[in-house]
């Protein structure tokens, strides 16, 4: 019987060195990719530091860092918790769900959504304005296993949050869409 790896390229080079087997060939990755990573189950705390830009109604860019925490099952799903702060008077408390595809010589790949409660500080005419929002988050990744208990990893994610203040010279549902990049760090109990 073939390893996974070995299904999986198999699945691939179907899929691109001959069009009519693109969609089986899609389809046979993604029944190999299901199967449950091999990584610790149990529980993980780990540290992160990101690039983020903003695209929305709000310009801009900065660093952010953070603590992570979460519970990785037997299945491949994983539940997070994240709190960061960043060099634009940001704060980020989010909650995600990742799904991690097998992993392949330390390597693991995932897909993660999340929900999220943030808050920023705006310049508006001078002024400093806090806004506070909340929005769904999307992303995906890879984390490297050195041993069992800890991985490095990198990710990307899109952030859609939506902004509102207290303040009366400031709109309500000013779009905060942010994009960010990710290092992580994580040990397994």
């Amino acid at each position: 019987m073939l390893s996974q790896p070995a299904l999986l390229i198999k699945g691939l080079r179907a899929m691109f060195l001959h069009p009519k087997w693109f969609l089986a060939g899609g389809i046979l990755c993604l029944l190999v990719a299901a199967q449950p990573s091999s990584a610790q189950e149990g529980p993980y705390l780990g540290l992160q530091a990101g690039y983020q830009t903003y695209q929305g109604d709000l310009d801009g860019n900065g660093t952010t860092l953070g603590l992570r925490g979460g519970y990785a099952s037997s299945t491949p799903v994983s539940v997070e918790l994240r709190a960061g702060y960043g060099d634009s008077r940001n704060y980020q408390l989010a909650a995600g769900v990742e799904y991690a595809f097998f992993q392949f010589e330390g390597f693991r790949p995932y897909v993660q959504v999340g929900w999220g409660w943030y808050g920023i500080e705006a310049e508006l005419l001078s002024d400093q304005v806090r806004l506070k929002g909340h929005g769904p988050d999307i992303g995906l990744g890879f984390d490297y296993f050195s041993d069992a208990r800890t991985s490095i990893g990198f990710g990307i994610a899109e952030r859609f949050i939506r902004y509102e203040s207290d303040d009366p010279r400031v709109r309500d549902n000013i779009d905060g869409r942010t994009l960010l990049l990710t290092a992580r760090w994580n040990v397994y109990y």
